[in-house]
């Protein structure tokens, strides 16, 4: 919810909405009420499509990316449009702004959401998978000796490696597992996925980093394609920065 491309998004469709005033919103709203107004649509839209795309990640998992999505756009068009509606209700009862009826609102969101979900499994970096048939035919990639010792449930796409005393945590695309090796013997063992150490605890592969953020000056964190953050710390720094990974 924080990752700066979220931030960014909410802040676009705010903006948007208020200097193109879509849905007729820019003749039938002052310009206050329609500032206030989509912050709080552009905010809830944001915070139900978290939660839609969590309830398709219980519901159906993320091993079907099509059922995936199309429980994710149902979900969040049954919740974001009767929320619409409400705040319509209020800025009509206050302002005499008209707000669509129930089916229309419902058809709005629908229309809207559909193509984001879309171009999130277009776009690279949003999402692990795509649509199966989007899928080009490819040799599969040699796989690190790593996965062998993995529960077969669990071998997926490196994501990374974290120490934990004698243990080592390896998260990939289908899961966590702990294995008792140190994290010097489980790096050997990457081969061939590119990837780096960015804290005498952590490793991460290269092609499961989506960014970085600070949180100050001297705390900075890379994120993950799983929304998970690890640190970076003084010793890895250069490095990275080096790798192009953090600026």
């Amino acid at each position: 919810m924080t990752a700066p491309l979220t931030l960014f998004v909410w802040l676009a469709a705010w903006v948007i909405g208020v200097v193109a005033g879509p849905f007729d919103t820019l003749a039938a709203m002052p310009l206050g009420v329609r500032i206030g107004f989509w912050m709080v649509i552009s905010t809830c839209a944001v915070v139900t499509g978290y939660a839609s795309r969590a309830v398709a990640a219980i519901t159906v998992g993320e091993e079907r990316p099509e059922l995936f999505d199309l429980v994710a756009i149902i979900t969040v068009t049954l919740t974001l449009s009767p929320v619409v509606l409400l705040v319509g209700t209020v800025v009509e009862a206050r302002f005499g702004a008209p707000v669509p009826p129930l089916p229309l609102i419902a058809l709005y969101v629908l229309v809207i959401a559909t193509p984001i979900f879309i171009l999130r499994r277009l776009i690279p970096g949003f999402e692990l998978r795509r649509y199966r048939f989007m899928a080009k035919p490819q040799n599969t990639p040699p796989q690190p000796r790593l996965m062998r010792r993995l529960p077969p449930e669990v071998r997926g796409s490196l994501i990374r490696l974290s120490a934990n005393g004698h243990f080592t945590e390896v998260t990939t695309t289908r899961g966590t597992a702990t294995l008792r090796l140190r994290l010097s013997d489980a790096i050997a063992e990457t081969d061939p996925v590119r990837g780096h150490s960015t804290h005498r605890s952590h490793w991460v592969a290269e092609s499961a980093i989506l960014g970085a953020k600070r949180e100050s000056p001297h705390k900075v964190l890379v994120v993950l394609v799983n929304q998970e953050t690890v640190p970076v710390s003084r010793k890895y720094r250069p490095k990275l920065e080096a790798a192009g990974v953090i600026g």
